[in-house]
């Protein structure tokens, strides 16, 4: 059974890009738009890092992900 990847929670008022490395692993590098009230899990199987960037602080976080985790963005 495969694990279950990241999940990023956006409870700020605004929308944030977040990115999920994929080191040692396939998938997608884009930026990922996540509104307000929403939730992403990215398909991870590994330890991986997070860059979310906050337009509304004006301010980019980096966040060490591990599968099964929620990670929520106040």
């Amino acid at each position: 059974m495969a694990a279950q990847g990241p999940t990023i929670v956006n409870e700020t008022s605004a929308d944030i890009l977040v990115r999920i490395t994929i080191d040692g692993e396939a998938g997608d590098l884009e930026f990922f738009v996540l509104q307000p009230g929403n939730t992403r899990t990215w398909i991870r199987h590994n330890k991986q890092v997070a860059f979310v960037l906050r337009a509304d602080i004006n301010r980019t976080e980096v966040l060490v992900v591990q599968p099964g985790q929620a990670y929520t963005i106040e």
